[in-house]
């Protein structure tokens, strides 16, 4: 037996070119395509926004348990600071999750509805 006669290992299921044949592409449809693009942006904001709630409630259960051990008491009595503060962090970090959201809004077919819409709507003069 010649080593040469050797058939290269193909997988089962695998797809086979054959030649003269045009290979079929996988892919999506322009609609699947956007609804894929909505849900991964849909996606990272959300996951944007749990990550800065997570951030926030962590900052506050680190301050409350700093100021009970300063002073008797201090959890309770710094409480409503350490909340503001806490709330004020997550929020500086759920801030990009408005652009994540409005890159998701911004599309050429909703500018173009929006100029089909509101193009007729006369400017207005200034005096």
């Amino acid at each position: 037996m010649d080593t040469n006669d050797k058939k290269p290992a193909v997988a089962a299921n695998s797809p086979v070119a054959v030649a003269g044949e045009p290979v079929k592409k996988r892919g999506s449809s322009k609609a699947t395509r956007r609804a894929q693009d909505v849900e991964k942006r849909v996606t990272k904001a959300m996951s944007r926004l749990s990550r800065a709630v997570d951030k926030g409630v962590s900052k506050y259960i680190e301050r409350r348990d700093k100021s009970d051990s300063k002073r008797k008491d201090g959890g309770l009595l710094d409480g409503p600071e350490n909340i503001v503060r806490s709330a004020a962090r997550a929020a500086a970090d759920a801030t990009p999750m408005v652009g994540d959201m409005m890159k998701l809004m911004t599309t050429k077919q909703t500018r173009n509805a929006f100029r089909r819409n509101f193009g007729s709507v006369p400017a207005i003069p200034f005096m």
